[in-house]
């Protein structure tokens, strides 16, 4: 069937001059009550026309209904009535064009089935022309009609009741995906006679020969009104193999339930097939769909302000000058379009029957060899002659911005090997229209390296001659990347913007420009999300407030009883949220746990059988292998430990009374911390710690202990405040090693902290760690330690 003949209904040879009879209401119809009706069955129209709803809600087809059959009203009035009273029909106007009704009149879109309708009130697209009947476009087909449901009074064949639509159909292919969107738009705008309040419709979108639509669960029957804006979108697929090249097409049922007629079906289709396919060259594991019966047309212009304006001016000489005019749709009496050539060796074939004895020519400023018909073609000179080809002198940034624009042509319409094209050259800027239109310019910007959890600044570009174009942000990974792996844009709707992952990889972000006009234009960058590490949060130093976020426990010097367990929080942060950590806590007393973090916590509870100062190791390690480790010194006692005696000297090294640090002379040690019978600790009920340099620059005697440690291994350590040379406010923690007899003895200022770690006032082991498993105690010179375990 001719292709420009629409498929809706039996067309009609002249627009019917049709009078409708004026029907008054009955008194008896009842006003409407609104609401929804669900229907599970046939629909039961006298119960309906008791209630007539605002819609009719019933189990939606799973299959499309079979074509060839459908009311059309020539069809429909030339059967007999037999015994029928009303019935309805529906025609199509050819040749009328309906009127853009203005947008003050659509209050907003009314969706017939479900989640498959966009319930926005957009327009119809600017590409989709109401001048004309169809627009056909690589990737986009539309047509405009006007449909009339009549209500006729049989046998006599008048019209009693009216509903005129006006009608858009719409389809928009995908050029990276196999993927696209069939949509129709509807305006009621007029409602006549019996039609009124009585009149339904749902609109389904089909497609066939191997592909998949939306369907709903349910299909919503509107009840018509004058003024009311009708709107479908549903997504449909093709369903072929990854390599295997398919063509579907669609349509759409029209179903109009009268609360008198009953049912009358109606359907749809556009024009053209699609075809569907992943034979690109530039982008082979992109498929995509398109109209492929319409060729494309290439443009370029001779503009004084066009970047490709010598290779312009020379395509279309070599158009009037081959004898075969290849491409030139407006030359000779049978034009012939060109056709893409993807083999590479051929081209390159092409190329050098062309270009291989090339001689510059210096008048041309940096010349360089153009070649037309082009090397990627079946036309090239390699395949048809040298003869009936074209050579010029072109300058080069010219001669490569046409071949540029010839590659960006093929990529935005996937003109594939064979498919025929053509080559129009005009003079002026090319003009605002389908075919015409220049698409934008996108520069998503350069390739990028972040950090998961951080916002990546994106500033792109999109520029369009006749106006600023719609910009959308997309991304997709670009290789493995965990399950759950998320990003988000903070401004998806513009050129600046932000990019966050939850997790690490390599993302092919996307800015695409539309201009509503061309296919949608694309540029990418890559942004490698790198991994951080999870990092534990440290305790909160004392002048901090209560309320903020707390830190690694126990604190460090806490004291914790033998016996009694230890609690273990130990909170970090991790940017990566898709992240799956680790915890690895080592006790210091010869266990470790492993276990999986829960609530970005490692917590855990841990019993020393024994007293020791032991330094708690946390590891936290993500599923990246990255990983923060920090660490806390706690003091654990045994009041039933033991206790121990030191009575001896040192010589005091130079640089431990940091108040004299070229001092040496020989320090006196006494020391005899016991817990007593009873002591629940920490601290010990006896003994006291003295310590003095022979010269009386330094003298430390204890006023309070307050902890003691024994351990089973024969060393031990006392902690307590006292006096230097007689002035109060001094801590000090003496450590003592039992064979061989080992002492170190630390003193600080309290004004320093409660524990020592700065402002030391004497140390003889500077270097030694405080956990006294590593203190490193000096020998003494004379005298014993003993430890009594």
């Amino acid at each position: 069937m001719n292709r420009r003949i629409r498929r809706l209904f039996v067309v009609i040879a002249a627009v019917m001059a049709v009078t409708l009879t004026p029907v008054a209401a009955r008194a008896d119809d009842p006003a409407p009550t609104g609401g929804t009706a669900v229907v599970t069955g046939t629909p039961d129209l006298e119960a309906l026309r008791e209630r007539r709803p605002a819609e009719i809600v019933m189990p939606a087809e799973r299959t499309a209904p079979a074509r060839g059959t459908f009311a059309d009203c020539d069809e429909v009035l030339a059967r007999p009535a037999n015994g029928e009273e009303k019935v309805g029909c529906v025609r199509r106007v050819p040749g009328a064009v309906p009127a853009s009704p203005p947008a003050a009149a659509s209050p907003g879109i009314t969706a017939l089935a479900a989640a498959d309708w966009n319930l926005g009130n957009g327009p119809v697209p600017r590409w989709c022309k109401i001048d004309q009947l169809e627009t056909h476009l690589r990737m986009r087909e539309c047509h405009v009609d006007t449909y009339l449901f009549y209500v006729y009074q049989r046998p006599s064949n008048q019209v009693v009741g009216e509903v005129l639509l006006n009608y858009w159909e719409w389809e928009e292919l995908s050029n990276k995906q196999r993927t696209w969107t069939h949509n129709i738009q509807m305006y009621v705008a007029d409602v006549s006679g019996l039609a009124v309040m009585s009149t339904y419709l749902n609109a389904q979108g089909w497609c066939s020969l191997g592909c998949t639509e939306s369907i709903p669960e349910v299909k919503r029957l509107i009840r018509l009104e004058r003024g009311m804006w009708l709107r479908g979108s549903w997504d449909m697929s093709s369903t072929g193999l990854a390599d295997e090249r398919t063509y579907t097409s669609a349509d759409t049922d029209l179903n109009f339930l009268h609360l008198e007629t009953g049912n009358t079906k109606a359907w749809t289709e556009l024009d053209y097939k699609h075809r569907c396919e992943r034979e690109l060259p530039e982008t082979p594991s992109d498929g995509g769909c398109v109209f492929d019966e319409v060729q494309p047309e290439l443009v370029l212009s001779k503009a004084a302000t066009s970047d490709h304006r010598r290779h312009a001016e020379f395509v279309e000489e070599a158009q009037l000058t081959t004898p075969d005019h290849y491409g030139a749709r407006h030359i000779g009496l049978d034009p012939q379009p060109l056709q893409r050539m993807a083999d590479k060796d051929r081209k390159a074939k092409n190329y050098q029957a062309s270009c291989g004895n090339f001689v510059k020519d210096p008048a041309v400023p940096n010349d360089s060899c153009d070649e037309y018909p082009y090397q990627s073609t079946y036309q090239g000179a390699n395949e048809i002659g040298r003869a009936r080809t074209a050579v010029g002198h072109v300058p080069l940034g010219e001669n490569s911005k046409g071949g540029t624009r010839l590659q960006n042509f093929y990529l935005a319409n996937r003109v594939i090997d064979g498919d025929k094209f053509w080559v129009t050259v005009v003079d002026g800027p090319i003009a605002d229209e389908p075919g015409r239109d220049t698409p934008p310019e996108v520069y998503a910007g350069e390739d990028l390296i972040g950090y998961e959890g951080a916002e990546i600044h994106l500033e792109g570009r999109a520029d369009d001659a006749q106006g600023p174009p719609v910009v959308h942000w997309s991304y997709a990974a670009n290789g493995p990347v965990d399950p759950g792996t998320s990003c988000t844009f903070s401004n998806p709707d513009g050129t600046s913007t932000t990019f966050t992952c939850n997790d690490d990889g390599t993302f092919t972000v996307t800015l695409t420009a539309d201009d509503g006009v061309n296919m949608p234009v694309s540029d990418e960058l890559s942004a490698e999300v790198r991994n951080v590490g999870p990092r534990i949060r440290r305790p909160l130093p004392d002048f901090a407030p209560r309320a903020a976020e707390a830190g690694l426990t126990p604190e460090p010097w806490s004291t914790h009883r033998t016996s009694s367990p230890v609690q273990l929080t130990a909170p970090y942060t991790d940017p990566g949220s898709n992240d799956t950590q680790t915890c690895v806590v080592r006790w210091d007393d010869g266990t470790e746990d492993r276990y999986p973090a829960t609530g970005d916590s490692c917590d855990r509870a841990h019993t020393y059988a024994h007293a020791g100062m032991d330094t708690i190791a946390v590891t936290i390690t993500d599923d990246d292998s990255d990983s923060g480790t920090d660490h806390t010194m706690i003091v654990v006692y045994d009041p039933d430990g033991g206790f121990i005696t030191t009575g001896g000297w040192l010589n005091s090294p130079a640089g431990a009374l940091t108040a004299e640090p070229a001092l040496t002379d020989r320090l006196h040690v006494t020391l005899n911390p016991k817990y007593k019978p009873g002591d629940s600790g920490p601290v010990p009920g006896g003994g006291k710690v003295a310590a003095r340099l022979q010269n009386g620059r330094f003298d430390l005697a204890s006023t309070a202990l307050e902890w003691l440690v024994v351990t089973p291994d024969g060393k031990a350590a006392v902690k307590g405040v006292g006096t230097v040379n007689g002035e109060a406010g001094y801590g000090f923690v003496a450590y003592g090693y039992d064979d061989p007899d080992r002492l170190r003895l630390v003193v600080w200022p309290l004004s320093a902290g409660d524990h020592p770690g700065a402002g030391t006032l004497y140390d003889n082991r500077p270097a030694g760690d405080y956990d006294l498993d590593i203190a490193d105690p000096q020998p003494l010179d004379a005298g014993s330690v003993q430890v009594h375990g």
